[in-house]
């Protein structure tokens, strides 16, 4: 979970809930309330964490539903509201990934020129970031013909099944290994389209040529003034390392 080490996680969850609630047992019909309320407060970053808490009343009991990405946030909302003085609690919420839904297949590559993920599996729903032709997704659910996956910027979202092509671990290896390149232009062919800023993998070089490969393992060719082949050099490793160094800095929009 992105957030700064904490030497005493669950002391922080009590006084967290506690604040929250300091008025005695928390009543049971008050709980999806509170768990909405936890999640906004306890996570520092809500576009790279999963946590979509479910919580209802059934004979007396709190039942949480929903699904979470994070283990420990599964454990994390019971807990919460056991500092707040509810006892009966059953946690049914699911930890993704789950092959059930999607059938084995936890990886998948952009196949639109451009997509949007939503926080929700609706059009209409609000926009947590921007796919592009050739990008590569960790997928985590699948539901209402949408998949739920992080983008390459690690935002999580829920895109269109049709903007996706679902892959096995196998096949997303190969895709991943060789060498990319950006697209510096648009680029149109007779039966796609791809824009400017996608990212392929580098099949060959030869001259002033470089071959592409599509999501599907076809190749094209375009001039090589029209892409920027990512630099793996060690200097590049350098500047990895560099960054991996700011990690739990605070992090300021």
């Amino acid at each position: 979970v992105p957030r700064y080490p904490d030497p005493d996680p669950p002391a922080r969850l009590v006084q967290t809930a506690r604040t929250l609630w300091p008025d005695g047992p928390l009543p049971p019909e008050k709980a999806a309330w509170f768990c909405g309320l936890f999640r906004r407060v306890a996570l520092s970053d809500r576009t790279v964490v999963y946590l979509d808490p479910q919580v209802t009343v059934e004979d007396g009991a709190v039942v949480i539903d929903g699904a979470t990405d994070v283990a420990v946030l599964r454990d994390s909302l019971p807990a919460a509201l056991q500092a707040v003085g509810v006892k009966n609690i059953r946690n049914r919420m699911r930890l993704l990934p789950e092959d059930g839904d999607l059938g084995g297949r936890r990886f998948g590559v952009c196949v639109a020129p451009m997509a949007l993920t939503f926080d929700k599996p609706s059009e209409t729903a609000n926009v947590q970031t921007q796919l592009l032709y050739g990008e590569a997704l960790l997928l985590l659910d699948r539901r209402d013909g949408y998949y739920l996956g992080h983008a390459s910027d690690g935002y999580w979202g829920w895109v269109r099944e049709d903007c996706v092509r679902a892959v096995d671990v196998e096949e997303f290896k190969r895709y991943t290994a060789p060498d990319r390149a950006v697209l510096h232009r648009d680029i149109e062919l007779s039966d796609r389209r791809m824009v400017r800023g996608s990212s392929l993998p580098v099949a060959s070089r030869e001259g002033d040529a470089v071959t592409l490969m599509h999501p599907d393992g076809t190749t094209f060719q375009v001039p090589a003034a029209d892409v920027r082949v990512v630099d793996h050099s060690p200097e590049a490793a350098e500047r990895v390392r560099k960054a991996l160094s700011l990690l739990y800095s605070p992090y300021v929009f």
